[in-house]
């Protein structure tokens, strides 16, 4: 079975990015045992939760951080969120 190209997996992030913006976040996936459909979800999936993660993390520094702590660029890596360094 083939994977994702590169443009596969960028096409899912963006795709599970803008669900979550749009607030159509599903419920219930089904999904097809195939590799390339697994794949295909999983990176919308955890774009989706990352969406979801760094919406209320910005949320709750409005109301508890100075400017330039909500200011800061938030990255999710490895699974976990994290302020951006760079």
């Amino acid at each position: 079975e083939r994977g994702l190209t590169e443009r596969g997996r960028d096409a899912a992030k963006a795709m599970g990015g803008f669900l979550q913006t749009q607030g159509l976040v599903p419920q219930l996936v089904l999904c097809s045992p195939a590799k390339r459909a697994r794949l295909t979800w999983q990176i919308a999936a955890a774009a989706i939760k990352a969406a979801q993660l760094l919406s209320r993390l910005k949320a709750s520094l409005g109301y508890q951080a100075k400017p330039a702590a909500a200011s800061r660029r938030f990255v999710i890596a490895e699974g976990k969120l994290a302020i951006a360094t760079s």
